[in-house]
């Protein structure tokens, strides 16, 4: 194995960590391939900026002008195997892949791990139960689904998905119990949740003091880095619940959008330790109001925020007034 198949290999073994795409970009540099090089750099800079910020935008457009040329090139020697699209360019490699079936994927497993460190899978909802049944699913990084039922979610929380950091479920079926699920020590290393027009949300707030005692055992599991809920604006649902599970004590980005959120869900968020970490914070469409506002700007919170996305939101002169003098040029309100 020469030096450049070694560091591949290290980047297909930790294919969560940045310091080895990072030392094939050096690498790249050294072999005169700089365009490869700052196209891996760009992207895990861009996967650690909060969105919407000038250096995202920055980035985006960077990516975009090498993508221009050199998309298809690069995936021109990807492997064509039946069942299986290979998905888009994260962090500087292909990321992701979707598949037709579960049963697809198996034969190719090895081969797909061996060929790229993809960190998402995703899944069609009616090879949940092969994939809840396959070895191979201890090997999964990252996980998208989207239409399951009350059951079907149910039945994917209680799998053990150790290795598993990143979970996006669109359009998906939640029940009261399954509130708090990334409380669960089935999800220890998670990182990354996406939860995009959940469907037939039936969410019923918890007793905190419950949920104390149900994630007490397992206070040493992973911290959420992000964590994006995209709610149904015509539907009133209870969030305030989270802003203090300890999963969520060390947050960088959180997306909240589409919320009818009450002045109660607002100081549950101000009185939240991630307040202290967050460096992006999104709540578009969530009917602020003036009182609303005025808690998020006088609350001595948020020291490290770098972007404040109240877009859409019924914001008079005078609400623009406060957010301008409290977050400056951090705030997004056109």
């Amino acid at each position: 194995m020469d030096e450049r198949q070694a560091i591949f290999a290290a980047i297909l073994a930790e294919p969560d960590e940045d310091l080895p795409r990072l030392i094939y970009a050096d690498w790249l540099d050294e072999h005169d391939m700089p365009v490869r090089a700052e196209f891996i750099r760009v992207q895990v800079a861009l996967a650690r900026e909060p969105e919407y910020t000038p250096r995202f935008y920055e980035l985006r457009f960077r990516e975009r002008e090498i993508i221009r040329t050199c998309y298809y090139p690069w995936r021109a020697n990807l492997p064509h195997l039946d069942g299986i699209t290979w998905g888009d360019y994260h962090r500087g490699f292909i990321g992701s892949i979707a598949l037709s079936r579960w049963q697809d994927f198996e034969p190719f497993a090895d081969q797909i791990w061996d060929t790229e460190p993809v960190t998402l899978l995703e899944v069609p909802r009616q090879s949940l139960p092969p994939m809840l049944e396959s070895p191979q699913l201890d090997r999964v990084c990252g996980l998208k689904m989207e239409g399951l039922t009350y059951n079907e979610t149910s039945q994917l929380l209680a799998q053990p998905l150790g290795r598993v950091s990143k979970l996006v479920l669109n359009h998906c079926e939640f029940s009261g119990t399954s509130g708090p699920f990334f409380c669960s020590e089935n999800l220890a290393h998670l990182k990354h949740l996406t939860i995009q027009r959940p469907d037939n949300v039936r969410f019923v707030e918890p007793d905190y003091g419950d949920i104390e005692n149900r994630i007490q055992p397992i206070m040493g599991t992973q911290r959420l880095k992000t964590a994006s809920i995209m709610g149904r604006f015509d539907r009133d649902m209870s969030v305030e619940w989270m802003f203090q599970l300890p999963q969520l004590s060390e947050l960088e980005q959180l997306t909240l959008n589409n919320f009818l959120l009450t002045d109660h869900n607002i100081a549950g968020l101000m009185n939240a330790p991630m307040t202290m970490t967050l460096r992006g914070l999104s709540l578009v469409t969530c009917n602020l109001s003036l009182p609303q506002i005025k808690m998020l700007v006088n609350a001595e919170k948020f020291p490290r925020l770098e972007l404040l996305d109240l877009r859409n939101n019924p914001l008079n002169d005078r609400a623009r007034k406060l957010l301008r003098r409290r977050f400056d040029d951090r705030v997004w309100v056109e």
